[in-house]
C-alpha cells in the first residue's frame, strides 16, 4: 500500500476515474456496442473459448470479489458469459488486460496467485480479440456527445466574438474532467439548471457590454448601460489616441541628429525620414517640417537660427547628443512659455463666471492661439534682450534661443518669432482639465485629483472640449485625423453628450447660476425631454439673451453666447439625426453578430426570426431600441448554437465527413480554444478548407498565431496540471515571503511561455524535456538567481544557458516544484508522481485510505531526512511496488526548496542529496540526470503520453481502443519529423477521428 498522504492527494481520482471507465454508457468511452446478429459470430469461438480459456481463471481468482454480490468497484464479471458479451463491452476487458498485465489484478494482499501460464493464456486471449476489435474499428470517429463550450471556451469565444476580454465565465463552476484530464470533452460537460442560469446571467453581463455606434454595434470593455460608462469608454478611446502620439520635442531633435549622422554617407530623402520616423514612432510629417525648416543651408533668424546652430554642434557622441537636445528642448519650452497668451475669464455682472458660455470662449481662444505668437509678449522680450545677462540664471533660460546676430538676416525678426510659435505650439493638445483651473494658470496646476479627462471646465457640470489643433496640423496623417474625428464624434453619439451637456447648462443656471429664476424661463427644465429640440434650444438662446442684454453685458459677452447656443444646437440635432440613421445599421448588426456567434451563415428562418423577434419586443413589449437590442444579443448568446458545438444525428450511427463550417470550428477549438476566425470561416464558406493541403496550411498558420496561447493554457496547463495554479493556495506566504502574487502569476507564465514558443518555431517536442532554456521575468529571474535588468515585469526574456541556474525544459520549472509541495517542505512522492504520472504517463493506482501523515514541516522531521524516512517506507512489500516507481524520480528534485528555490541544505539544515537509484537499476544526480535517465530508458513513454494526451483534447473525448493505429501514426510522423510539433497537429487533423463523424 501507498502510505503517505502526498500521493493520497495526487491520485484521489483514479480509483473513481476507473470505475467511470468501466461503466460509463458513452460509447465513445467503452466503444461497446457491437452490431452483430446472433450468427454473425462463430459459436465455438462464441462458446467454447471463453469458456476454456477465460472462465476458469475468473472462476478461480476473480468472481469471489467481482461476483455478484457487492462487487469490488462495482464490477460483476459473473455478467460476462461468452465472446460476445467480451466483445459487446471491450473497453472494461482492455482495462482488466492493462491491470492483469502489470500485476496489479489479483492484488498482491489478496491471497490470489495466477500461475504463469494461465496469466499468459488469459492475455493471449483479450489480446487476439483486441487486435481484431482495433483491425475493424480503427478510424472510428466515435459518438461524442454535443459539446458544450468549456468555461475557459466560453471566455476564448466571447473575447473574439466581441473583441474585448472581459470573462464573463469567470463565475461558472469548475468543469470536470475526462479520464484524460481536460475539461473539454462532451461527455464530461453536462448542462444543469444552476449552470444553465449562469449561461443566461452571463449572456446578460455580455450584452450590457454592448455599444450603439453610429455604423452598427460594438462592445466595450466593462459595461456601458449609464451614461457615465458610455463616458468613461469614448474618453479613453481619445485621450489613448493622443497618448500613443509622440509629442516630446527632444525625440524629434535627436531624430534629426541620427538623420545629420546619415547624411553624412548618404542623401537623406522622404524615404530615410520615414524609416526615422518609423523606428522611433515619430509623427514623419513633423519630423519632415522640423529637417526642412532647421536645415543648415537655410538663412534664419532668432530662435530658429540658435536651434540650427545648437543642432549642427552636437557633436558624435549619442549619449551626450541625446542630453543635449533634452536641454535645447527644455529652452524651447521655457521661451515658449513666455510667448503665450493669456485670456482672462469672461465676466458678465449678474452671470456666474462658470457659465457655460463664457468658459467654452475661453477655452476656444487658448485652442485657437496655441501655435500663435503673442506680440506683446514678443516685444517685451526683444526690449529686454540686452539686459538679459542681468537676469537671475532661471530667466536666463528664457532667453536661451534669442539671437543677437540678426543684421545680415533676409527675413524680419518678427517672422521668425512667428514661424518659431507656429513649429513649437504651447501644447499638441489638451487631454485634461481642472475646473476653471481653480483660479490657477493651467501651466501651475498640478494636483492631479482637480483633472478631469477631455473636461471642458465647468463646474458641477458635466461637458467636454476639444483641443489638438496643433497634433492635427502639425503631426497627424489624414488617416488619422479622420479617426480622430470619428472618435470625438462618438463620444457625442454613444454618450449624448451634446444634449446631456444642454441639460446641465439649463440646470446650473437655474440652480446655482441662479440666472433663469425668472418667469420667462419657466418653460425651460433640465428633466424635460423637450429641452433639447431645436425650437426650444432657440427660444432659451433668445431669452437667455435678452436678459443679458437687459443687465449690461458686453459685445464680446454677446457674442459668445450666440456662438454657444448655434454651436449647441447644431451639435444636438447632429446627433439626433445620426442616431434616427444608424437604428437600421445597428439591427442589420444582430445578424452579423449571431453569424459569428454561430459559426456559420444564418438560415433564412433564423435571420427572420431575429428581426420579428425585436419587432416583437420593441412593439408588444414595450421595450425601447437599446433594450430591444440587447434582449436580442442575450437570446443569441444562450441559443444552443452558440453554447454547443452541436451536429444533427439521426442516432443511426452512420459514419459521414463532417461539413466546412463544422470542421472549422473543430480546427479553431483545438488549436485556439476559439470560434473560427474570418479566414477559415471563408475557407468554409469556399468549401476550400476540406482540401487536406488546405487544411495543414491552415495549422500552421493558427499554430503560428498568438491565438494559439489557447492550446498552451488549455491543453498544456491541463497536460502538465498548473492550469489552475493562480490560485493556488499551499504555499505558507508567512514563512516564505519571496512568494508575492507577481512571482506566482510569473511561475504560472513560464510553462505558456515555454509552449508558446514551441508552436511559433514549430520546435521539437522533446524540447519539454531536454531543453537548455526557460523564459523569465524580472520577478521570476530573481528567484532563479538570474541577474539581467528589466524595464519592468511584463518583460520577458528567453534565457539561454538555463543549466547554469538550474534550469531549462519543464522538469525544473518553479511551478511544477511549487505546487508538488505541501507548503513546508518538499515532496519527492508528488514531484516524482508528477513526473511518471503526467510526463511519461505511467498508469499508478490510488492509494488507500488511511495514509499516515509526514510531518508538514521539513524541519520537524527529526534526525531523519526525506529521503531516509521514504526509504524505511519502501521496506514495506506493499508499499514497495508503488514507491519505486516513483520516489527516486522525486529525489532528484531535493535540491529544489518548497518554492522551487535552489537550496544546498534542507529546512532542518541537512545537506541534500539529488543522486538516485532509477527502476533500471541505474543512478543518477539532479534533474540533468533525472533527463539522462528519461532519454536513454523512457522517451518513448513521454512521446506516446504526449501524442495520447494531445488527439484526446483534439478530439475532445476519451480515447478508444481503435485510436490506438492513430496514435502510432503520431509517433511515426514525429520521429519523420525531428519531432516537431506540427507533425502531432497534422496527422490528428487529417485523421478520420477529426474528420468524421457518427449521424
Amino acid at each position: 500500500m501507498l502510505p503517505l498522504s502526498d500521493l493520497a492527494t495526487s491520485t484521489v481520482g483514479l480509483a473513481i476515474v476507473s470505475v467511470a471507465v468501466l461503466f460509463t454508457p458513452i460509447q465513445c468511452i467503452a466503444q461497446s456496442a457491437e452490431k452483430q446478429s446472433p450468427g454473425q459470430a462463430n459459436s465455438a469461438d462464441a462458446v467454447d473459448s471463453f469458456t476454456e480459456s477465460i472462465q476458469p481463471v475468473l472462476d478461480a481468482h476473480c468472481v469471489d470479489c467481482h461476483g455478484k454480490d457487492d462487487p469490488d468497484g462495482a464490477l460483476d464479471l459473473t455478467a460476462f458469459d461468452s465472446t460476445r458479451s467480451v466483445k459487446s463491452h471491450f473497453a472494461i476487458w482492455d482495462l482488466i488486460r492493462q491491470r492483469v498485465a502489470d500485476g496489479e489484478m489479483p492484488p498482491a494482499d489478496s491471497g490470489y496467485d495466477i500461475e504463469p501460464d494461465d496469466q499468459a493464456e488469459f492475455l493471449g486471449w483479450i489480446g487476439d480479440r483486441r487486435d481484431d476489435f482495433i483491425e475493424r474499428h480503427a478510424g472510428d470517429p466515435g459518438e461524442v456527445l454535443a459539446h458544450r463550450l468549456s468555461a475557459s471556451e466560453y471566455n476564448y469565444t466571447i473575447a473574439d466574438l466581441t473583441g474585448v476580454d472581459i470573462r464573463p465565465a469567470d463565475s461558472f463552476p469548475i468543469d470536470p474532467s475526462n479520464t484524460a484530464g481536460f475539461d473539454n470533452s462532451g461527455e464530461s460537460l453536462v448542462m444543469t439548471p444552476s449552470l444553465l442560469s449562469k449561461y443566461i446571467d452571463a449572456a446578460r453581463f455580455v450584452s450590457d457590454h454592448v455599444l450603439f455606434l453610429p455604423d452598427g454595434l460594438g462592445f466595450a470593455p466593462h459595461p456601458v448601460v449609464t451614461d457615465t460608462d458610455r463616458d468613461k469608454y469614448c474618453v479613453r478611446q481619445i485621450v489613448d489616441f493622443y497618448e500613443s502620439q509622440t509629442v516630446a520635442i527632444e525625440k524629434y531633435l535627436f531624430a534629426i541628429w541620427e538623420l545629420r549622422q546619415r547624411s553624412a554617407q548618404a542623401k537623406i530623402d522622404s524615404d530615410a525620414i520615414d524609416q526615422t520616423a518609423a523606428s522611433n514612432r515619430l509623427s514623419a510629417k513633423y519630423l519632415t517640417t522640423l529637417w526642412e525648416t532647421l536645415n543648415p543651408d537655410r538663412q534664419l533668424v532668432g530662435p530658429l537660427k540658435q536651434i540650427q546652430t545648437r543642432i549642427v554642434e552636437l557633436g558624435s557622441d549619442r549619449d551626450a547628443a541625446l542630453e543635449n537636445c533634452k536641454a535645447i528642448a527644455n529652452d524651447i519650452a521655457e521661451l515658449r512659455s513666455a510667448l503665450t497668451f493669456e485670456f482672462p475669464h469672461l465676466r458678465v455682472s449678474g452671470i456666474n463666471s462658470g457659465s457655460q458660455p463664457l468658459v467654452l470662449w475661453r477655452n476656444r481662444q487658448k485652442a485657437t492661439h496655441r501655435m500663435s505668437l503673442n506680440e506683446e509678449a514678443f516685444e517685451k522680450l526683444v526690449g529686454t534682450e540686452d539686459s538679459s545677462a542681468d537676469e537671475s540664471s532661471e530667466d536666463q533660460m528664457v532667453y536661451a534661443l534669442v539671437s543677437s546676430d540678426d543684421a545680415a538676416a533676409d527675413q524680419p525678426l518678427l517672422q521668425a518669432y512667428q514661424t518659431f510659435c507656429r513649429l513649437f505650439p504651447d501644447r499638441f493638445y489638451v487631454d485634461r482639465r481642472g475646473r476653471e483651473y481653480v483660479g490657477q494658470k493651467e501651466k501651475d496646476f498640478n494636483r492631479e485629483s482637480e483633472y478631469r479627462l477631455l473636461s471642458a471646465g465647468f463646474h458641477s457640470m458635466m461637458g467636454y472640449f476639444r483641443d489638438d489643433q496643433p497634433l492635427c496640423e502639425l503631426m497627424l496623417t489624414e488617416d488619422q485625423r479622420q479617426q480622430l474625428d470619428r472618435l470625438w464624434f462618438q463620444l457625442d453619439f454613444v454618450a449624448d453628450v451634446p444634449a446631456r451637456q444642454h441639460s446641465g447648462f439649463i440646470w446650473f443656471e437655474r440652480a446655482e447660476g441662479r440666472y433663469l429664476v425668472d418667469s420667462e424661463f419657466d418653460a425651460f427644465r433640465s428633466a424635460d425631454k423637450n429641452a433639447t429640440s431645436p425650437q426650444m434650444v432657440d427660444r432659451l438662446a433668445e431669452a437667455y439673451i435678452a436678459k443679458a442684454e437687459r443687465i449690461g453685458a458686453n459685445d464680446q459677452a454677446l457674442d459668445a453666447m450666440r456662438f454657444h447656443f448655434a454651436a449647441v444646437n447644431q451639435k444636438i440635432q447632429t446627433v439626433v439625426s445620426a442616431k434616427a440613421s444608424s437604428l437600421e445599421s445597428q439591427i442589420d448588426d444582430l445578424e452579423r453578430i449571431a453569424e459569428k456567434a454561430f459559426r456559420r451563415p444564418l438560415t433564412k428562418s433564423e435571420q427572420s426570426g431575429l428581426k420579428e423577434f425585436y419587432d416583437q419586443l420593441v412593439r408588444v413589449d414595450g421595450l425601447n431600441h437599446e433594450d430591444a437590442i440587447r434582449d436580442v444579443i442575450v437570446s443569441i448568446l444562450v441559443s444552443p448554437h452558440f453554447c454547443y458545438r452541436v451536429h444533427e444525428t439521426s442516432g443511426e450511427g452512420e459514419v459521414v465527413s463532417l461539413e466546412a463550417y463544422e470542421l472549422a470550428s473543430r480546427l479553431s477549438y483545438f488549436i485556439w480554444a476559439s470560434m473560427p476566425d474570418e479566414r477559415l470561416l471563408e475557407l468554409a464558406a469556399s468549401q476550400q478548407i476540406l482540401n487536406p493541403e488546405v487544411l495543414k496550411a491552415e495549422c500552421r498558420r493558427l499554430l503560428q498565431d498568438e491565438k494559439a496561447n489557447g492550446l498552451a493554457v488549455e491543453f498544456g496547463g491541463n497536460w502538465l496540471g498548473f492550469r489552475q495554479f493562480k490560485s493556488h493556495t499551499g504555499v505558507d506566504r508567512n514563512r516564505f515571503e519571496q512568494f508575492d502574487q507577481s512571482l506566482q502569476d510569473a511561475m504560472f507564465e513560464e510553462p505558456v511561455r515555454f509552449f508558446n514558443d514551441v508552436l511559433r518555431r514549430d520546435g521539437s517536442v522533446l524540447d519539454f524535456l531536454y531543453a537548455d532554456h526557460t523564459f523569465v521575468n524580472s520577478a521570476l529571474a530573481k528567484h532563479y538567481g538570474v541577474e539581467e535588468d528589466f524595464a519592468d515585469d511584463s518583460q520577458w526574456m528567453r534565457l539561454d544557458n538555463a543549466s547554469m541556474y538550474g534550469r531549462g525544459g519543464v522538469l525544473p520549472m518553479g511551478v511544477f516544484l511549487t505546487k508538488n509541495s505541501p507548503g513546508l517542505r518538499t515532496s519527492p512522492v508528488k514531484r516524482g508522481f508528477w513526473v511518471v504520472r503526467q510526463l511519461l504517463g505511467t498508469h499508478i493506482p490510488a492509494p488507500p485510505p488511511n495514509v499516515p501523515e509526514l510531518p508538514e514541516d521539513e524541519s520537524k522531521l527529526g534526525e531523519l531526512t526525506l529521503r531516509e524516512v521514504l526509504a524505511k517506507h519502501r521496506e514495506h512489500v506493499s508499499c514497495s511496488g508503488c514507491h519505486e516507481k516513483f520516489d527516486s524520480v522525486g529525489l532528484v528534485f531535493e535540491g529544489f526548496g518548497p518554492i522551487g528555490e535552489r537550496r544546498e541544505n534542507d529546512l532542518a539544515g541537512n545537506p541534500v542529496d539529488v543522486l538516485a537509484e532509477f527502476p533500471d537499476g541505474s543512478k543518477h544526480s539532479g534533474v540533468n540526470g533525472l533527463k539522462d535517465y528519461i532519454r536513454s530508458a523512457r522517451e518513448a513513454e513521454f512521446v506516446d503520453n504526449l501524442c495520447e494526451k494531445l488527439l484526446s483534447y483534439a478530439l475532445g473525448r476519451s480515447l478508444m481502443i481503435s485510436d490506438e493505429p492513430l496514435v502510432e501514426s503520431m509517433k511515426q510522423d514525429l520521429i519523420d519529423n525531428q519531432y516537431s510539433f506540427s507533425a502531432m497537429v497534422e496527422t490528428i487533423v487529417t485523421s478520420d477521428q477529426f474528420l468524421k463523424r457518427r449521424l
